[in-house]
């Protein structure tokens, strides 16, 4: 079987030391394509960086996958 490497794989091996990955390509791409608009809203800036709008829209998906972690003690 051939590993295929990508970002999410490269850093879900660098994460380990009470770090957390939290994986939202889900929201940006399927399996086979990254559509250009979602639910009405530009999803690309450019060939590298999504659009502050797409950006502000993923927020709540974001605030539940971090409520989710473990509590951090303050150090």
């Amino acid at each position: 079987m051939l590993f295929r490497s990508t970002p999410i794989t490269v850093a879900n091996r660098i994460v380990g030391n009470g770090e957390y990955l939290i994986d939202m390509s889900n929201l940006i791409c399927t399996a086979k394509l990254c559509h250009p608009i979602v639910g009405n809203v530009e999803v690309y800036r450019d060939l590298h960086h999504l659009t502050n709008t797409y950006v502000l829209t993923l927020a709540p998906y974001l605030e539940r996958k971090l409520l989710t972690l473990p509590k951090v003690k303050a150090s």
